[in-house]
């Protein structure tokens, strides 16, 4: 998720959970950078990034198909 830090500068978030979480989280930092308080930019590289996608993308897949064979 884009947006701005304090200095004007854009930044990137990364928001796990669904989109009302990741919406509730930008508004957060709409608000905090309207009162001017400093947001921390996180260093989290792509490579870490991509591990947890991956992680959460499998777990996610485990849980459908245990679903699936419930409904079977």
């Amino acid at each position: 998720m884009p947006y701005l830090d304090p200095s004007g500068k854009r930044r990137w978030a990364v928001v796990h959970g669904s989109l009302d979480e990741a919406e509730a989280k930008r508004a957060d930092l709409r608000l905090r950078r309207r009162r001017g308080e400093r947001i921390q930019p996180t260093r989290q590289t792509f490579e870490e990034y991509a591990r947890e996608w991956l992680e959460r993308q499998t777990s996610a897949r485990a849980r459908g198909k245990r679903r699936r064979d419930r409904n079977d």
